[in-house]
């Protein structure tokens, strides 16, 4: 791109940031929430699902009750919906049997000889809801990703859902092989991730915290998943630069998913030993893995290859992107450590120029929010924990910024 091209983008997106309203104040959650996910639907409703919610047993319960879903129709109202159902799957599990057979040998009458055998199951297994992830098809329907696979909420039936649940094939307690297709289960289980939604309509997840499918784990995520909803159908990509979790992810007007600061700490780090100086060292290197990562990275789907973009001015985690209909990427709120207190910081991305600027900050400082933005541009901001205000602790509220050139 030329300096002419350069200077003219900066120009376009500041004038656009400067027709865009500041954050105004919508209806509030009926439940406080955090570490919840949120989706939009065609229509312009707003769905949020899960997370921590303040309780008489703690802020730190998960919200499995019945306001674990609500949806934001287009008049401003929220509502309750259906509480999630059991994720189900089917397995055959293969093991051995001993039996007693007759033996031939003088003087013995039995002998124990190990029979292969194999039964299938069905097996029900509870909503994962802190650290989910997802979002929508486009569509009615809003996907949430778990540890086995997603589930889906169709907005416009008003129910729960799930896609035809896998045939697994288990040895021992490990998951070894995938028996009706190869493509039907993911390769990672994740926690914390990030996805966005593709224009070829699939999901595109990211990082995280987790495994290899069969093993599982703790491990901080590089990898990239597509999930093709319209065939249930999963597909590896390559990995990123920077593993990373609690990070946010969005695509941009230019067909390209771009990723955004996260956390690359495992926790803990202190290395066992009794040499003081190894112990010193792997403290501090403990200490600088929880801040949070300043790095922006951009996939293209049609190369199957990353590139490191210009990194965030303000490296956060637990924070949120959200695409303007100005074709500006919004990174909002977050922490800027894994101790750290929530910032009302919204750094505003430029795909075309690869350029950062400042944008409206948050009426209050929180992260661990959720977003979703509605066909017209509008970027919502749901829940999340504040550290400070006159109501500390997990949010009710939600705000909006109109993200339409034109909006007045």
């Amino acid at each position: 791109m030329t300096r002419l091209g350069r200077l003219l983008g900066v120009a376009l997106a500041t004038a656009a940031l400067d027709r865009a309203h500041d954050w105004h104040e919508g209806p509030p959650l009926t439940a406080p929430r955090y570490f919840h996910a949120a989706a939009a639907t065609a229509e312009g409703q707003v769905i949020v699902f899960g997370g921590w919610t303040q309780s008489p047993k703690g802020f730190r319960d998960a919200a499995l009750h019945a306001n674990a879903l609500e949806v934001l129709d287009p008049n401003g109202t929220w509502r309750q919906g259906p509480p999630p159902p059991k994720y189900q799957h089917r397995s055959v599990l293969h093991f051995y049997t001993t039996v007693l057979s007759g033996s031939k040998q003088p003087g013995v009458i039995f002998d124990r000889t190990q029979v292969p055998t194999s039964e299938e199951r069905i097996s029900e297994e509870s909503s994962v809801h802190e650290g989910i992830f997802g979002g929508s098809d486009g569509g009615t329907r809003a996907y949430w990703f778990e540890h086995i696979g997603p589930i889906y909420f169709d907005a416009a039936r008003g129910v729960w859902d799930q896609p035809e649940g896998p045939v697994l094939h288990q040895l021992a307690k490990f998951w070894t092989k995938r028996v009706d297709r190869e493509d039907s289960i993911p390769a990672w289980q994740r926690e914390r991730g990030s996805t966005a939604t593709g224009p070829d309509g699939r999901f595109y997840l990211t990082g995280g915290k987790g495994g290899r499918f069969e093993r599982g784990g703790g491990d901080v995520l590089d990898a990239l998943e597509m999930y093709d909803p319209h065939t249930d159908s999963w597909k590896s990509g390559a990995p990123m630069a920077h593993a990373r979790w609690a990070h946010a992810s969005a695509f941009g007007p230019d067909g390209k998913l771009y990723v955004f600061g996260g956390c690359a700490c495992r926790g803990g780090g202190i290395e066992q030993s009794n040499d003081p100086e190894i112990r010193l060292q792997s403290a501090k290197e403990a200490i600088l893995q929880r801040f949070a990562l300043p790095a922006t990275e951009v996939y293209d789907p049609g190369t199957n290859r990353w590139q490191e973009r210009a990194p965030m001015p303000h490296p956060r985690q637990d924070l949120t992107a959200a695409t303007g209909k100005d074709g500006l990427i919004y990174v909002i709120g977050g922490t800027p450590h894994c101790a750290g207190v929530s910032v009302d910081t919204v750094d505003v991305y430029n795909p075309a120029t690869d350029r950062w600027s400042e944008g409206p900050p948050l009426p209050r400082p929180f992260g661990c929010h959720a977003s979703a933005v509605t066909p017209g541009g509008r970027i919502w901001v749901t829940g999340g924990f504040s550290p400070r205000g006159d109501h500390p602790g997990p949010q009710s509220s939600v705000e909006y910024l109109d993200t339409a050139p034109d909006s007045k």
